[in-house]
């Protein structure tokens, strides 16, 4: 089984996640599944909550991910080094500094190590 982490922590550790890495036949439904909330709401107004999506979420980490590479390869100049069988990319703290000035914060989507 493995660790699941959220992509800031990833980014906090100096990593990023190779998403295509990711296949569906690497998860075992036998664990379940926890999903926890990060929104502070006042309990009168959680009707009025809009909705959040697992798909959506999934998208914005990819959009995310997808551009702070495109900072590493067209304005450092560096190559990614992904090795066969890896899901995370090793990446300098001055890289992950720009991308989350450029990118600000990212969503708090969790993927497994």
């Amino acid at each position: 089984m493995g660790i699941y982490r959220s992509l800031d922590y990833y980014l906090s550790i100096g990593y990023l996640p190779i998403l295509d890495r990711y296949r569906r036949e690497d998860i075992n439904l036998e664990f379940g599944c926890f999903i926890g909330l990060d929104v502070c709401f006042p309990l009168h107004k959680v009707l009025e909550m809009e909705a959040q999506s697992l798909k959506r979420t999934w998208l914005e980490v990819n959009r995310y991910v997808s551009e702070a590479f495109k900072i590493i390869t067209e304005e450092y100049n560096e190559e990614l080094g992904i090795r066969k069988g890896e899901k995370l990319c090793d990446v300098d703290k001055e890289i992950i500094w720009e991308i989350k000035d450029r990118l600000k914060e990212p969503s708090t989507a969790v993927l497994s190590e």
